[in-house]
């Protein structure tokens, strides 16, 4: 299983917490294979999963969806730039009451389409 696992608007969750110092993006030697196994039975089953990334060079915080990890690792890619990670991801803002306020973007980018 991944890191964290639950259940939102009915909806199940099962997601990555993940963290680079890379300057470049997020290296795919982050996720083992057992991990993107994991992605790919959750989206098979119609669960929702991803990965949250801390980039920790840029302090910006992304939600990656299992997809494009799943993709990424198809095209044998050995990171994903961070550019890249600005077009596909989905930045999360600290929140006021919760630090990484990851439910919100959850919602706006799964049930509110």
């Amino acid at each position: 299983t991944l890191d964290y696992v639950g259940v939102c608007e009915g909806h199940y969750l099962d997601f990555e917490a993940k963290e680079t110092t890379s300057k470049k993006g997020f290296p795919m030697s982050n996720i083992a294979s057992h991990q993107l196994k994991a992605m790919e039975a959750i989206i098979k089953q119609k669960g929702i999963t991803f990965a949250i990334v801390f980039l920790r060079v840029f302090n910006e915080i992304y939600l990656i969806d299992g997809q494009v990890l799943l993709n990424a690792n198809k095209e044998n890619k050995t990171i994903i730039p961070y550019d890249e990670i600005k077009q596909v991801g989905h930045l999360i803002k600290e929140g006021y009451f919760t630090h990484v306020d990851y439910i919100k973007i959850v919602k706006d980018i799964y049930f509110e389409k």
